[in-house]
This record gives C-alpha cells, sequence and structure tokens, in this order.
C-alpha cells in the first residue's frame, strides 16, 4: 500500500507517520549514548528488541490519551528518564535497576543525598538531542485528536502493539535476537543489549525456579545425612553462652593486603595486630551495593549465589516467618537485637527483622544516644558505638545477648567531599574517591579499638565478629592497580573485588589458628564455633560443605586446596554438593510451610 493511501486510510499526516516510526528509535540511541555504549556495536536483533518494547508502550499510550504528542511526550520521559537513572544508579553502585529494585525505590531515595549526580559529555548531549527532539515534534506536529469516530485507526494500533508484544515477550525470544544475561555484569549487559530489552530479560528471574529433583523427600535426606559435622573450628576454651556481637561495616575492604600499592600510613593497623584475635578475609556476593543481600547470607547461611543476580530477599521473599540463625539463637536462649543507625523502612528491615528472628530493632528514629554525622551526613562508627554500648548496658542480665549492628560511616557517595587525610604514595590526588574512602576506613581501624577496649573490661564473655559486606564503588583504576588485576575479563582475578575482611575477637581465649578464605555465608557457623554453640541441621550442611567448599559465593568457589572454580565450568568438582546446597536454600526461603529446614517455632 503507497504511503498516500495509508496515509488516508488511517486519517495520519506525513509528520505523525514518521513520528511513529522514528521515536522509539530515537529515544533507544539517547538512551544508550547516555548511558555510555557503543552505539555502532549493536546487531539489528538487539535494536529491533528494544524498539519493539518501546514502541508498544508509545503506541499504548497512543491508544489511551488519543492524542499523539501526548504519546510521544510520555514515552521519551519514561523511557529515556529510565536510561539516565541507569546511567547513575551504575556509576553510584556498579550494577544498573533490576526489576526487584522497584520495591527498593524508598531506601534508594533515602541514601540519594550521600552521592554526587555529576554530568559528561554524553549525558550532557544526549540530554540536549532529546529535549530539541521533543520541542522539534510539538511544533511540526498538528494539535489535533488521534483518532476519529471510526474505530479502525484504533483497533489497527492495538493490532500493532500486540505484534510488538509478541516479538519480546518470552526470554527465548529475546534471547534469539541477541539479548543475553550476564549475572556478573549487569551494567555490561545493559550497555551491550539495551537497556530495555535486558530489564525485560531480568523479569525471568522475579521468582527462582525449583531446582532439579528438588523435594521433600530429598531435603530429609540431605539432612539426615549431615546430621553430624566437625566443628569448622574448636575452642574448648568457649564459655557457656557468650554475648555476641556482630558488626556488619558497610564497605569495609582491604586493599592492601595484595601488596600492590603503599598508602601515606595503613589503614587496618590496629585491627591486624589485635591479640586474642582471628583475622581473616571472605567472599562477598555483591561489589559497591546490596548490603541487605549479605546480611542475610550472614544471618540465614543462604547464598546470594542460587538467587538472580541483585535479588533482596528482604523485600521479595520474606513475607512470614523465614529460618535464620538468629531464631536458632533464640532457641539457645538468647535475646535478640538489631541497630542500624540509619532509616528503619531501609531494604525493609523494620518489618523484615521481626520476621527473621530479632526481638527488636533499633534505628536512626529510635536510638538512645546521639549520632555523630560525618562528610556524608552518616553516622560515624564511633558514634555508632556508642549506641552499641548503650544497648549492651541494658539488656536483661539474666540472658546472654545476640547484638547485630549494621555500620552506615563508610556508605557510598565518596565524591560528595575531597578528603585526603590517605593518600596513595605516588598516586596523590589521582584517586580522589579512593583517598577519600580510605580517610574513613582509617578511622573504622581507630574506631573498633573502641569496641575492644570497653569489651575487654566487662565481666560477662563476649565475643565480637565485624566483616564487611562488600567492597566500595571507586575508581577501577585504583581497585585493579591495587589487586594487580591484569586481564578484568578473567573470573579468576575478578573474584577478588567481592574479597572483605573480617576480624573476631573475645575478651575469652581463642584458639591461635589461621583460616581459610571463607565466604559470608560460613560466618556464623564460625562464630558459632568460637562461642562453643551447637549449630542447627543446616548448620551441619554448611559445616560439612566447607570441608571441601570453604568459599563459595556469587563470583565462584574455591576448593579447600585454593583451587577457584567459576559455575559456568560444568566440569568443575562438587557438583553434586553445589546441588544439595540449592535444594536446601531453595526448603530455607521458599518452602517454610513444610518446616523442612526450620529453626522456628510457634509462639
Amino acid at each position: 500500500m503507497k504511503l498516500k493511501h495509508f496515509s488516508r486510510l488511517m486519517n495520519l499526516e506525513y509528520e505523525e507517520i514518521a513520528t511513529l516510526i522514528l521515536a522509539p528509535f530515537i529515544f533507544f540511541i539517547l538512551g544508550q549514548y547516555a548511558f555510555g555504549a557503543n552505539l555502532l556495536g549493536y546487531s539489528f536483533g538487539e535494536v529491533f528488541a528494544n524498539y519493539c518494547i518501546i514502541a508498544a508502550l508509545q503506541y499504548l499510550l497512543l491508544i489511551i490519551s488519543n492524542h499523539i504528542k501526548i504519546s510521544v511526550l510520555l514515552t521519551g520521559l519514561i523511557f529515556y528518564g529510565f536510561a539516565l537513572a541507569n546511567t547513575y544508579i551504575y556509576a553510584f553502585r556498579g550494577s544498573p535497576i533490576l526489576p526487584w529494585d522497584l520495591a527498593s525505590i524508598g531506601t534508594a531515595l533515602n541514601v540519594a543525598g550521600g552521592y554526587h549526580f555529576f554530568l559528561n559529555a554524553n549525558i550532557v548531549l544526549a540530554s540536549l538531542i532529546f529535549a530539541a527532539y521533543l520541542l522539534l515534534s510539538f511544533k511540526l506536529l498538528p494539535k489535533r485528536h488521534f483518532f476519529k469516530k471510526s474505530l479502525y485507526p484504533r483497533l489497527s494500533f492495538v493490532f500493532v502493539m500486540l505484534i510488538m508484544v509478541s516479538f519480546v515477550m518470552s526470554p527465548t525470544k529475546l534471547e534469539a535476537m541477541g539479548v543475553s544475561y550476564y549475572a556478573w555484569k549487569q551494567g555490561n549487559a545493559y550497555r551491550d543489549h539495551g537497556i530495555v530489552a535486558e530489564f525485560l530479560l531480568n523479569m525471568q528471574f522475579m521468582n527462582p525456579e525449583e531446582p532439579d529433583d528438588y523435594s521433600y523427600e530429598a531435603v530429609r535426606t540431605i539432612l539426615s545425612n549431615n546430621e553430624e559435622s566437625e566443628l569448622i573450628i574448636e575452642n574448648p576454651s568457649a564459655p557457656e553462652s557468650p554475648n555476641i556481637i556482630a558488626i556488619m561495616n558497610e564497605s569495609w575492604a582491604d586493599f592492601e593486603e595484595f601488596g600492590n600499592i603503599e598508602l601515606s600510613e595503613p589503614v587496618m593497623e590496629n585491627i591486624k595486630s589485635l591479640d586474642n584475635a582471628i583475622f581473616g578475609h571472605a567472599y562477598s556476593s555483591v561489589v559497591g551495593g546490596g548490603t541487605s543481600q549479605i546480611e542475610y547470607e550472614f544471618l540465614s547461611g543462604n547464598t546470594q549465589t542460587f538467587l538472580p543476580s541483585g535479588a533482596v530477599p528482604y523485600q521479595q521473599y520474606i513475607k512470614t516467618k523465614t529460618p535464620s540463625f538468629v531464631w536458632h539463637l533464640k532457641d539457645l536462649g538468647y535475646d535478640t537485637l538489631a541497630f542500624h543507625p540509619y532509616y528503619g523502612n531501609g531494604w525493609n528491615r523494620n518489618k523484615v527483622y521481626d520476621l527473621i528472628g530479632f526481638d527488636a530493632f533499633i534505628s536512626l528514629e529510635n536510638m538512645h544516644t546521639e549520632p555523630v554525622y560525618g562528610n556524608q551526613d552518616f553516622c560515624i562508627d564511633s558514634a555508632n558505638y556508642e549506641e552499641l554500648f548503650y544497648l549492651y548496658e541494658n539488656k536483661d542480665p539474666a540472658r546472654p545477648l545476640f547484638l547485630f549492628n549494621v555500620t552506615m560511616q563508610n556508605h557510598g557517595g565518596y565524591d560528595t567531599f575531597e578528603r585526603h587525610d590517605v593518600e596513595v604514595v605516588g598516586h596523590e590526588g589521582q584517586y580522589p574517591k579512593a583517598e577519600f574512602y580510605l580517610s574513613y576506613i582509617n578511622e573504622t581501624d581507630e574506631a573498633f579499638m573502641k569496641v575492644v577496649d570497653y569489651f575487654s573490661k566487662v565481666e560477662e564473655p563476649t565475643i565480637v565478629i565485624m566483616y564487611g559486606d562488600h567492597q566500595p564503588w571507586i575508581e577501577d583504576e585504583f581497585v585493579n592497580m591495587a589487586m594487580g588485576v591484569i586481564d578484568a575479563e578473567e573470573p579468576s582475578q575478578i573474584i577478588n573485588k567481592y574479597r572483605v575482611p573480617y576480624v573476631i575477637w573475645a575478651n575469652f581465649e581463642l584458639p591461635e589458628v589461621e583460616l581459610k578464605d571463607t565466604s559470608i555465608n560460613y560466618l556464623m557457623q564460625e562464630v558459632l564455633a568460637l562461642a562453643g554453640l551447637e549449630t542447627n541441621e543446616y548448620g551441619n550442611f554448611l559445616n560439612n560443605l566447607y570441608e571441601y567448599i570453604p568459599s563459595l559465593s556469587l563470583g565462584g568457589y574455591f576448593d579447600s586446596a585454593g583451587n577457584y572454580y567459576s559455575y559456568d565450568d560444568k566440569t568443575a568438582p562438587y557438583q553434586d554438593l553445589i546441588a544439595q546446597y540449592k535444594i536446601l536454600e531453595y526448603a530455607n526461603i521458599f518452602d517454610v510451610q513444610d518446616e523442612v529446614v526450620t529453626t522456628i517455632k510457634d509462639e
């Protein structure tokens, strides 16, 4: 059909036809350019997949509004705005917006003030072209309702919209057009395959699939085969039911351990020289953000490895009482208390903590001591510990205490102020984010000495663990230099970007031992063993798994000899053990009602 005849039949002006065809493509190109993509690197299938999604929404808005100007304006604001939001989120935390992040909008807004919203050449140019295109469209397009009395044009656009949707309605179709899923590098996937298509592809992971060979009987068989376990570490000197203080220190990382950088002063000197302490390293499952995922790994023994990349259990999965080692400690007679010197609704903690076993939650809104804010308006560690001491002093003296504290001082936003108390020798001022961050980490080292000094003077036996949740999102060049990364695409080198320190100290005798590198999901088992406490069925499995795989995180796993394996290597050893772990974790998260792996007692 000739364009002129089509125009008359559909009651369209030529400018309107051009807009309907070109606008989705323009919004895709501008959004990807703002994100920093190479526009010449896309295949036809990748462009077409993104085009279909944007066009489908534009046609839907056109059908609803009956006004082409409104549909173009709203479509552009939605998709270009989404691209800009991804650009900034990726810069701040190292991963773009994922479907499950939509439940985290409140948390994002809480911490947004700690970040510096920048402009670069891509963002400026794309935004100017975007604004100019909208202005030009409004000037050229006629002022009229799009559809007249006839239903034919409206039904035609419904039909076209459904065709567009059909091309991208399944992961299989998206993948056939070249839209691939990168679990490790979501930012690369959004850049290489298109923001909107990749976001849609991630929708398939909103609800994890049941593992192969999963059944109630399989769970009970695995647990019965792990009824007893060797402890990760023995401590014959452990007292009865000591207090447990667990501190997850925001973005605490050890860039000095690799020996590739020199700092103007060491930033972990005090902690590494502690007596009666165990200092080690564990692998996290996130980088640059995702604090709640890692506290969940510690408290539950589950790993993010088997969940969708970026999944947030606190917001997606925990809707009712859920198994955790917090419940287990309650069963052992402990009072359980959580403390975080920031807003209580962050990551849904004010609802979730009760469901995983905490008796009470102290947040910024109900702290008993005065918070002291640092350069980023986050409570500093030394003030955080004043509240921790207050909570300890006001505990029930007849019952041991498990106190879980998430700090805030070292949270991202490292470009909001200039601070160079600690400098990278030979590169002074070259890495301002890193030097800002290292200056704060130096304060973390000093503040932890207050914790040691305080609990060394109390009479009740107390064990303290502090660990990092993830590495900070600072200059890649600094991180690669510190870690000696040569090939940034090599998994065995990238894995070190998931590496965080931990320290365990007690006011009673700890064994002199150097533990293997581990992962966050095992740390609670180390604490329970050093405290002389029994674990539960799930803990027995983790202890036995640790013998063969002492570190298992999203970036890969290590065997007891220190050999690294990627999950992509299907010939790697211990596949059966990993399959068992998947089955137990699925039961632990999603089959609570069957009580297959639970420490929850009915109230």
